[in-house]
């Protein structure tokens, strides 16, 4: 029987691919053949010796030692693309959210619980959140992997020019972009020509400031830059120097930080990219097959 120990809550239906007679999973495993994860953090943990398999339910790797592994020849497998609808959807909100300054407005009317006037103080002060309408803007989408196609697809539907950066872009996403998506290999160019920035790039060592102070500085006044990617590809003190100076107009990102909670301009959220039921779902099912699938044949 294999044992394979879960660090985090996975979803049942890809806990249900294990068949019980061959698996046993738990949070007590000890000696594990495989080791069942979502945001658990592995970097500090102890390896076991006959461990054989890492599976991961999302797409990135961040918090698992990927080359500590390769290094003893275990495979980490994570679920690629399994969450990407949840994430292009939060895009749009965060894009839709920032465009009509429905955060900034959200805040102002919170001002008003004990407003003699409510009525007129709402009327008099719409004015200052007077937003856009999408179509004709132009959105930069950096990384066109299984999330960055979908959205730069999303965004041209609602009307927008898309502008597409990766080098990298495999046939198959390139493919899968609809041809009014333009793409360009020159970032400082895109950065020039766009109201709002996506970011999907995965973080590694060179990655990681890739939006920093220089990028910043070669966009429009007043874009708006959103990432769900990763937290270090974009360089914090960058942005708030730019909120401060108003070279940017709003950040949104996934990624609580302590210097920019509280901060005029940012709109945070709590990991939200991938909470949706159905890439839990998704994730769990993908990765669950990928250990079977592994560990059996």
């Amino acid at each position: 029987m294999y044992k394979i120990l879960k660090l985090n809550e996975i979803a049942d239906k890809g806990l249900q691919n294990f068949d019980t007679k061959k698996y046993h999973v738990g949070t007590d495993v000890t000696s594990p053949d495989a080791i069942l994860l979502r945001s658990y953090n592995m970097h500090e943990m102890h390896i076991p010796t006959n461990l054989l398999a890492v599976g991961r339910a999302g797409s990135g790797v961040n918090n698992i030692p990927v080359e500590d592994m390769s290094k003893l020849a275990i495979p980490v497998f994570n679920a690629p693309g399994a969450n990407a609808n949840a994430v292009k959807e939060l895009v749009l909100a965060a894009i839709l959210i920032s465009a009509r300054n429905i955060h900034r407005a959200i805040n102002f009317v919170n001002t008003l619980k004990n407003s003699e006037n409510l009525k007129s103080d709402v009327e008099s002060a719409k004015k200052e959140y007077v937003g856009f309408e999408l179509p004709n803007k132009t959105i930069g989408v950096i990384g066109l992997g299984s999330i960055g196609v979908k959205v730069a697809n999303a965004c041209y539907e609602l009307g927008m020019n898309v502008i597409g950066y990766d080098p990298m872009i495999s046939v198959d996403n390139a493919i899968n972009l609809l041809p009014g998506v333009k793409k360009m290999d020159d970032l400082n160019k895109l950065l020039k020509k766009i109201d709002i920035l996506s970011i999907h790039i995965p973080y590694t060592k060179e990655t990681k400031g890739f939006i920093g102070a220089k990028e910043i500085n070669t966009m429009n006044m007043n874009t708006t830059i959103i990432n769900l990617s990763r937290e270090d590809v974009v360089d914090i003190d960058s942005i708030i120097s730019a909120l401060e100076n108003k070279r940017i107009d709003t950040y949104v990102t996934d990624f609580p930080n302590v210097e920019l909670i509280g901060k005029q301009g940012v709109l945070l959220m709590p990991h939200l990219g991938a909470s949706t039921k159905e890439a839990e779902i998704n994730c769990a099912v993908m990765v669950s097959n990928s250990l079977i699938s592994y560990l059996e044949d």
